[in-house]
C-alpha cells in the first residue's frame, strides 16, 4: 500500500512538472487578487495562465 501511495504521488508530481514545462503560469499576485475579490461587489474573473514565470 505504501509503495502504491508513493507511486501515485510521484505520478502526480511528474504530471505537474510536465504542465509547468509548457511555460504557462499564474502569478501569486494574480491569484491573491482573484481570491481577495471573492464575495465583493467587484469580484474578478479567474486568472488565465499565460507567458513565462518571472523566475526564469
Amino acid at each position: 500500500m505504501m509503495l502504491e501511495s508513493k507511486a501515485a504521488k510521484r505520478a502526480a508530481i511528474d504530471a505537474a512538472v510536465e504542465k509547468a514545462d509548457l511555460g504557462k503560469f499564474i502569478t501569486a499576485d494574480e491569484m491573491n487578487a482573484w481570491i481577495d475579490s471573492w464575495d465583493t461587489e467587484n469580484e474578478l474573473s479567474a486568472p488565465v495562465a499565460s507567458g513565462q514565470s518571472n523566475s526564469q
